[in-house]
């Protein structure tokens, strides 16, 4: 059985301005509150969390970005994951269409659905909010 997550956000800003807190170093200290790098290029590599997660970068587009994903809580005999973000414009904002796959087991899916929905997106629109002009 698959391990896959399929997922969607919405958050109150548009395409270019979500996409660029996913690839900037220093927006994504800001929201997350954690250290990242990212080289920002196909075939770049990220770090992000403080080193915890490491991947990189396969396709990077205006509105698509996949990267791989592995953490370092997972065993050498765990295959790394697989992240892809959609961006779509709406008239709210963007809805994110998040693809996670190849998890290395039930337990790792249910861990990483909390961690998209509260730790990394509720943290991203809170942000969101907080930083919007009145």
């Amino acid at each position: 059985m698959a391990n896959n997550l399929q997922l969607e956000f919405h958050l109150p800003a548009a395409p270019a301005r979500v996409m660029d807190m996913l690839l900037d170093e220093q927006q994504l200290r800001r929201w997350t509150g954690e250290a990242a790098v990212i080289d920002r290029r196909e075939g770049g590599k990220i770090s992000l969390l403080e080193g915890w997660i490491t991947g990189e970068i396969k396709k990077l587009g205006d509105t698509e970005l996949v990267y791989t994903w592995r953490t370092k809580g997972w065993t050498d005999e765990m295959a790394g994951s697989e992240v892809k973000y959609k961006l779509v414009k709406d008239n709210e904002g963007t809805k994110v269409f998040l693809d996670h796959n190849n998890l290395p087991n039930q337990e790792e899916m249910d861990e990483h659905a909390d961690y998209w929905e509260d730790q990394f997106f509720g943290l991203m629109e809170e942000y969101l909010w907080a930083t919007m002009k009145k």
